[in-house]
């Protein structure tokens, strides 16, 4: 018996090893390609392969093409409470130090006024800020100047995102995400290569950093990429001609879902439309403590417990 156990042990090493050190030369050649099988693009979810699996998307230690610098394809969006200042600074710490990050494509959307935030936003991360100011002499957008729920907050954010700040520009992507993350260090380098397939894919709507499954003792391999239809709404990447053309305009005012996410996920499940999303998450949270934009209980315990097991790129 002892002997069994001992072979098995073996088997199962060698298979680990085997799957973690797969080679990622040829994985950006089978990305494309593997993405856009009609098993995995078309039709309906009856017609994929349950769990369908999109193997070595990309080398997760490929240098960009762009000379290390952000594509001007992708912008970002940073939802903040003004209530957080640790949990702020970690974020934008992290964010700042990804390589190719350029300042002038992120912008940080404040819930509730707080100076301390938006001078850290502004004075020590040189980052572009909006939201409630207390100063009378501040010019400042009709529409935040007070308070919102995360409900409204992310409307009037992702909004201002696309239709103001961003408009006119190169982007056609938006990255949402939130204070209290902590990122990989190739955050940026996996969605800029996940970003063309989202562009040109109308199945899919969303390109996520999250595995809410992903549990550390089963999430090993950095170069899988899963297909799903579950919206986990944590560090997501979404067309910006979705956003203004289908999403912001069937928003909820109070009639339907008081959750963001769960608006998004019955307003996209309606457009059986699906999400990439990594076996290894490509951030992870400087609390457990679920919540968004500093209003708590707006997911389970569940997902708490995810925040605190999954593995992460953390490198």
């Amino acid at each position: 018996l002892a002997c069994v156990v001992l072979l098995q042990a073996a088997l199962a090493f060698l298979f680990w090893q085997r799957r973690s050190t797969t080679p990622a030369a040829d994985a950006n050649v089978r990305a494309i390609e593997e993405i856009s099988q009609p098993a995995l693009r078309g039709g309906s979810s009856a017609d994929r392969p349950q769990g369908a699996r999109v193997s070595a998307f990309a080398d997760p230690f490929l240098q960009w093409a762009r000379g290390d610098s952000q594509p001007p394809t992708m912008a970002i969006l940073v939802i903040v409470s003004g209530r957080r200042l640790q949990h702020l600074r970690a974020t934008l710490k992290s964010l700042t130090k990804l390589g190719g990050i350029d300042a002038k494509s992120v912008l940080v959307s404040q819930a509730a006024p707080g100076e301390p935030s938006r001078k850290a936003v502004e004075d020590e991360f040189g980052l572009a800020w909006i939201g409630p100011v207390l100063e009378k002499d501040r010019p400042m957008h009709e529409v935040f100047r007070e308070e919102a729920s995360p409900l409204g907050h992310y409307f009037r954010s992702l909004d201002h995102a696309v239709w103001r700040h961003f408009h006119g520009q190169s982007y056609r992507s938006l990255l949402v995400l939130e204070e209290s993350m902590v990122f990989s260090p190739d955050l940026l380098n996996f969605a800029y290569q996940l970003e063309p397939v989202l562009d040109k894919d109308k199945s899919l709507w969303c390109v996520s950093a999250w595995n809410d499954n992903g549990l550390a003792s089963y999430a090993v391999d950095l170069s899988v990429v899963t297909r799903t239809e579950w919206f986990s709404g944590v560090g997501w990447l979404a067309r910006m001609d979705d956003l203004r053309g289908e999403i912001l305009p069937a928003w909820p005012d109070g009639r339907g879902p008081d959750n963001w996410k769960s608006f998004l996920r019955s307003n996209r499940g309606a457009a059986k439309q699906e999400c990439l999303v990594p076996e290894v998450s490509r951030l992870t949270f400087s609390q457990a403590q679920c919540d968004s934009g500093g209003v708590k209980g707006l997911c389970g315990p569940e997902e708490v417990d995810n925040h605190q097991l999954s593995a992460t790129a953390i490198m």
